[in-house]
C-alpha cells in the first residue's frame, strides 16, 4: 500500500513539473503575431535606423538587442524578428554561428537613392559597389563585416529593400 502512495505521489510531481514546463515554454498569446507598421521608410529614416541597430553595434547581438529595445518595436518570439511599431520595417539579428544583422523596409524611395544612403552609414572605407539600375550594392562594413543591399521584393503596391551585415568572406 505504502509503494502504491509512494508511486502516486511521484506520479503527480512529475505531471505537475511537465505541467510546468509547458507552460514557461508556451509563447504568449499574440506574440506569434506580431507585424510591422504600415509606413514606408524614406532614405534618410532607413540609414539611421540601420547605422543605430546594425553598424554602430557588429557583431555584438547584446548590443544590437540593446539598441533595438529602445527604439518602438516589437518580438515575434516564434521567428525572433523584432518589427517596428509604426514603420513598415524589421530587424532580425543572429547571435549564433555566423554574426548577422539584417533590416527590411519598404520604401517609396528609388532604389539607387536608398542604397546610397545605406552604404554611406555602412562603409567604413567611404566606397561602395552599385548596379545602376536595380540598386544592388555591396561595400566593406565594420568589424570585419560585408554590406549588402538589395531590392528584395515587391508586395502589391509595396516595394522591399534588405540591407544586412554579414562577415566577410
Amino acid at each position: 500500500m505504502r509503494l502504491l502512495a509512494a508511486i502516486t505521489c511521484i506520479v503527480v510531481f512529475l505531471t505537475a513539473c511537465a505541467q510546468n514546463d509547458i507552460a514557461v515554454l508556451a509563447v504568449p498569446e499574440g506574440w506569434d503575431t506580431v507585424s510591422p507598421g504600415s509606413t514606408p521608410v524614406d532614405a534618410t529614416t532607413a540609414a539611421i535606423l540601420f547605422k543605430k541597430v546594425c553598424v554602430e553595434n557588429y557583431p555584438d547581438t547584446a548590443k544590437t538587442d540593446a539598441a533595438i529595445k529602445s527604439m518602438p518595436f516589437a518580438q515575434n518570439l516564434v521567428t525572433g524578428t523584432h518589427y517596428h511599431r509604426n514603420f513598415d520595417l524589421s530587424f532580425k539579428v543572429n547571435g549564433g554561428g555566423e554574426p548577422m544583422c539584417s533590416m527590411i523596409f519598404s520604401s517609396r524611395d528609388k532604389a539607387f537613392l536608398l542604397a546610397v544612403a545605406m552604404a554611406s552609414t555602412a562603409s567604413i572605407s567611404g566606397e561602395a559597389t552599385f548596379h545602376p539600375d536595380t540598386g544592388d550594392g555591396h561595400a566593406d562594413g565594420p568589424n570585419g563585416s560585408v554590406f549588402r543591399f538589395r531590392a528584395a521584393t515587391k508586395n502589391g503596391r509595396k516595394k522591399y529593400y534588405h540591407a544586412v551585415l554579414i562577415p566577410a568572406p
